[in-house]
């Protein structure tokens, strides 16, 4: 065991170790942690549930998941499959789970019959089964790299932050609150959002984790400034609070590297190179950020999305309060 942890925390630090073995990979938490959250969900009666709610317009009913429109047009429709500029339109842009839903629907198409507006609901759950399979299969892949990241917050590889970062894992994994995003279909894109996030945050606390200067490398160059911009892109065009992705790398810096604006401030005045370079990887995430969701705010045309109070209640409220906080 302190064999295994050694490699693992050398290898965190971006130090040179042997490719970990098959027998190592199968002591992973993160390992452990995917399985069981895969089989939280495991049941053939909610796999092969109804689509339900939103299904019918995100993936039945919508054009350029059922092929009545061209694949590309995934890049210009919205969630629900209305043109961008349509002054109908939701505004909600997610290509990357709509493209996952045409390939599911092109992979494994619903019979004409389960396609119908008019045929019973328990005559449709046949063509379902990939779809919710796909959702559980991303959820444990999620809760594996949930497991992943919490290594970043127990980092010293002994027997309390092992157990620690497998009681991370598996509440994460099988705590009820994600029941929706996994068991309704449409929530895939939270499940897309959060994978590409966590993604960008591996890619980027590997290298500013141990506290030093990240080697002025190609490799550390994209792991900071590409590799996390890449992933909030991706992570905002599953779902738009993939937007907030490098934020969170900021504020991970700060906490873990600093902690006290105080402290960082006179660190600055000091000219030290590490508070130094902290500045400067917001200042670029920042921009990045800016960036892409300018990109996105350009994608919706100049109407606004013209929302019923089904849609958005907390938006219709009286109160400003709850208005502002939703």
């Amino acid at each position: 065991n302190n064999q295994n942890s050694s490699t693992l925390t050398n290898s965190r630090l971006g130090r040179t170790v042997p490719p970990m073995k098959w027998r190592q990979w199968l002591l992973r938490p993160s390992l452990w942690v995917a399985l069981a959250s895969i089989l939280a969900y495991w049941d053939e009666d909610a796999l092969r549930g109804h689509f339900i709610y939103d299904d019918d317009g995100s993936i039945r009913l919508n054009p350029v998941v059922n092929g009545q429109a061209p694949w590309t047009e995934i890049f210009t429709r919205d969630f629900w499959g209305t043109p961008m500029k349509d002054v109908k339109s939701h505004k909600s842009f997610r290509p990357i789970t709509t493209l996952s839903f045409r390939l599911n629907w092109k992979l494994f198409p619903l019979s004409p019959e389960e396609q119908g507006d008019k045929v019973p609901g328990e005559d449709r759950t046949r063509g379902t089964y990939s779809f919710h399979v796909v959702n559980v299969a991303l959820h444990g892949i999620v809760s594996g790299l949930v497991t992943e990241v919490s290594w970043f917050i127990f980092p010293d590889g002994g027997p309390e932050d092992i157990i620690a970062q497998i009681v991370t894992g598996f509440v994460f994994g099988l705590h009820p609150v994600h029941c929706e995003a996994v068991s309704n279909v449409t929530s895939r894109g939270e499940l897309f959002m959060s994978f590409f996030f966590l993604l960008a945050f591996l890619s980027y606390a590997s290298k500013i984790h141990s506290g030093r200067q990240p080697e002025k490398s190609f490799n550390s160059f994209a792991a900071i400034y590409i590799y996390p911009w890449i992933c909030m892109a991706l992570s905002l065009f599953s779902k738009e609070q993939g937007a907030s992705t490098l934020i969170t790398l900021v504020v991970y810096d700060f906490l873990h590297n600093h902690f006290s604006l105080i402290k960082l401030y006179q660190s600055i005045r000091q000219g030290k190179e590490r508070a130094i370079a902290f500045v400067r990887r917001a200042v670029v995430l920042a921009l990045e950020t800016l960036i892409v969701c300018g990109w996105r705010y350009w994608l919706n045309g100049e109407t606004k999305p013209d929302f019923i109070f089904d849609q958005n209640p907390a938006g219709f409220a009286v109160d400003r309060f709850t208005r502002a906080f939703s």
